[in-house]
This record gives structure tokens, C-alpha cells and sequence, in this order.
């Protein structure tokens, strides 16, 4: 039997056409379960990443703003503490120079005799309670028992209150003393002077006082050569017997007024000197430097002074 197919009439044989092949590329995948759960499991683990790296980044700026938060806290509590110090510190001190106020003044004296001159004793006139006249037989009497050695000093320094709990000041000097000069001359002195004795062949006081402005101090003194010898009667005027026959004269003879001061020049200084009638030295004053007077009853004695201020000047 023949098997062959033939061509239909008139035409040539055609070939069945073969179906397209089906690619890979052309068709979308197909989704299964398993599919779907590997895109869920990729999708779950981004999200735990995204999740996990946010909580890191929280838990760091947490973590930066409790550092900052604690450091703060110290700070603030060292500032309190340093504050606490310090009040405490400045009650301590307070309570140190109150305490140290309340003692007896062997300290504040130490520093008050820190002398202008250099001198060999220190003895303590208490004026409390005294008037100028009794004053001033106490510094007299003192200045007259004074054992200091020749060419050396001693510091009679005055106090006042109980048992001397106080250097008097210049100006309380002038005040105790009624010295009359000028309020403008008190109020140019440094509190601190020195009154003292000048061991000699006889003893014989002297009065240091230092300016704070020599224009005003030295106008003060010459205002006040009316009444200084007045001033310091029986204490820095030599009183002493005169070798002139002078029984008939008082004392207020020997210090007229009408007598005047004149100068003169004792180790190279100028000198105000105040002699009575006889030609008898009975008060002596000079600048040694522009702030320090030197008052002494005779030439001797403020010469000595002056050598004394002027050592101590040079060995400082």
C-alpha cells in the first residue's frame, strides 16, 4: 500500500508549520509557595536589619544624652561643692581674724614696733585714764629711768584701753597731749611715730613722726613753732639748770612767745632751733627726708637721730 502522501492537485506539497518554541524569557515565573515564602523571608530579614540598626542608633543618642545628662549633673555638683568651699574658707577666715582681734595685742604691738629707728628696749606707757599732766610726768618719769646705753634707744610706745590693747595713733598722741597744731598737719601724719629716749650722758627724749605729704607737713611745722615749745613743756624742753644766774626767771620768761626759731645746720640738714634769751637751746625740729620730723629738746640729741634715721634708711 502507498503511503505516500501526494501533493494536492496544482500545487506544490506543504509542511505542517511547527509550533514557536516557548522560552524561559517570555513568559513571567510562575509563583508557588515556596516562591512566596523566600521573598517574605528576604523582605522579613531587611526589615529586621532596618529594625535592628534603628534600635542600635536609639539606643546610642540614648545613651549620648545620659553622658551628657550625668555630665552636667557633676558639673553642677562640683560647682556646688567649690561654692561650699569657698563660704566655708571665707567663714574660717573671718573667724580667724576675729579670734586673732579678741587677743592680747603682744602680736599688733610686734608689728606696730616695727620702729622707724632701730632701738635697744621697749617699754609700754599705758595712758588710759590719764590727762595730759599725767600723762605726760609718766613719759617724763620714763624717759628720766630709762637704763638704755649710751648711743642706743629705747621705744616708749604709748597704748591705751584695758591692759593696752591699743597703739595710740599720732593723732591720738596729739589728742592726749592737747598739742595744738594745725588739723591739716595731723591729718598729713602716718598713724605710726616714735617717741623714745636717746641714751646719753644724761638721757634725753626725742619725737619721730612721719608725713604722708611734705608740703603740708612742713607748712604744719612752721605754723606750729608758736606754740611747740608751749606744747612740750616738761617733756621735750630741755628744763635743765642753766649755768647763767637765772633764779629770777619762770619759765614762761624763758618761753616768750616773742622768741622765734632760726636755722641752722647740723649733719648736713637744716635745722629749726628755738633758744631762749640767754642763747640756751631749749627745742630743736628738722626734716630728715621729707617725711620724717625729728623733734628732740637739744642739738645733741636730734644729731644723734638723725645719724640713727639716716643708718637705718642705708641698711634697709
Amino acid at each position: 500500500m502507498d503511503t505516500t502522501l501526494n501533493s494536492f492537485p496544482g500545487g506544490a506539497a506543504q509542511s505542517v508549520p511547527t509550533p514557536p518554541s516557548q522560552t524561559m524569557g517570555g513568559l513571567k515565573p510562575i509563583r508557588t509557595f515556596e516562591s512566596d515564602a523566600n521573598e517574605a523571608l528576604r523582605s522579613q530579614n531587611a526589615s529586621l536589619i532596618k529594625i535592628a540598626v534603628a534600635e542600635s542608633t536609639r539606643r546610642e543618642e540614648t545613651l549620648a544624652i545620659e553622658e551628657v545628662e550625668v555630665r552636667s549633673i557633676g558639673k553642677k555638683i562640683a560647682i556646688i561643692l567649690v561654692s561650699i568651699a569657698f563660704i566655708a574658707g571665707g567663714g574660717g577666715a573671718i573667724y580667724y581674724v576675729y579670734t586673732n582681734s579678741q587677743k592680747a595685742p603682744a602680736q599688733n604691738k610686734s608689728q606696730s614696733l616695727s620702729s622707724i629707728i632701730p632701738y635697744q628696749k621697749a617699754r609700754e606707757i599705758n595712758a588710759s585714764g590719764l590727762g595730759k599732766e599725767a600723762l605726760v610726768e609718766k613719759l617724763f618719769q620714763a624717759t628720766q629711768t630709762s637704763a638704755v646705753s649710751i648711743d642706743s634707744a629705747e621705744y616708749l610706745y604709748i597704748t591705751t584701753g584695758e591692759a593696752g590693747k591699743q597703739m595710740l595713733s599720732s593723732e591720738g598722741l596729739f589728742s592726749a597731749l592737747d598739742l595744738k597744731a594745725t588739723n591739716e598737719f595731723v591729718r598729713s601724719l602716718d598713724p605710726q611715730y616714735m617717741f623714745g629716749v636717746l641714751g646719753m650722758t644724761k638721757n634725753h627724749p626725742f619725737l619721730i613722726l612721719k608725713t604722708n605729704f611734705y608740703q603740708s607737713g612742713f607748712a604744719g611745722m612752721l605754723a606750729w613753732e608758736k606754740t611747740l615749745a608751749n606744747d612740750f613743756r616738761g617733756l621735750l624742753v630741755d628744763n635743765s639748770s642753766v649755768e647763767k644766774d637765772v633764779s629770777k626767771q619762770t619759765s614762761d620768761d624763758i618761753l616768750e612767745t616773742e622768741l622765734k626759731f632760726r636755722d641752722m645746720v647740723i649733719q648736713n640738714r637744716d635745722v629749726r632751733v628755738l633758744k631762749d634769751r640767754y642763747g640756751l637751746t631749749r627745742i630743736v625740729y628738722s626734716f630728715v627726708d621729707n617725711n620724717t620730723i625729728v623733734i628732740a629738746p637739744n642739738e645733741k640729741t636730734i644729731e644723734g637721730v638723725i645719724d640713727a634715721v639716716t643708718k637705718r634708711k642705708f641698711t634697709r
